[in-house]
């Protein structure tokens, strides 16, 4: 994901950042149980990530973590094709599979 000139990724380690087009990268925050993301909200302090156990959100830059939606959501279940999604705006968080429809958690 890029944003304000930076490249972010999320490893078991936590943020991964980039700030020279990707040669260098270095871990940012501590570290959060998720393969996807970050998808960024306000700023770049404000991020979610998604793990097996669900999304987690910073709003310091990754220094701490909290869940923010469970997964699976309530009433379905997760396979290796799962889509995610969150809005920010309404803290509304989406995830779909190839097996159901899409379904959303709202905060």
């Amino acid at each position: 994901m890029l944003f304000k000139n930076a490249v972010y990724r999320v490893g078991a380690e936590g943020l991964i950042v980039g700030t020279d087009k990707g040669k260098t990268w270095k871990t940012q925050g501590s570290a959060v149980d998720a393969e996807m993301g970050p998808f960024f909200g306000k700023d770049e302090n404000h991020a979610v990530v998604v793990g097996k156990k669900g999304f987690f959100e910073t709003i310091a830059g990754g220094k701490t973590w909290k869940q923010a939606a469970p997964l699976p959501f309530p009433g379905c279940r997760v396979d290796w094709f799962g889509n995610y999604a969150w809005d920010p705006m309404g803290n509304v968080f989406y995830f779909a599979t190839t097996a159901q429809p899409a379904l959303r958690y709202v905060c």
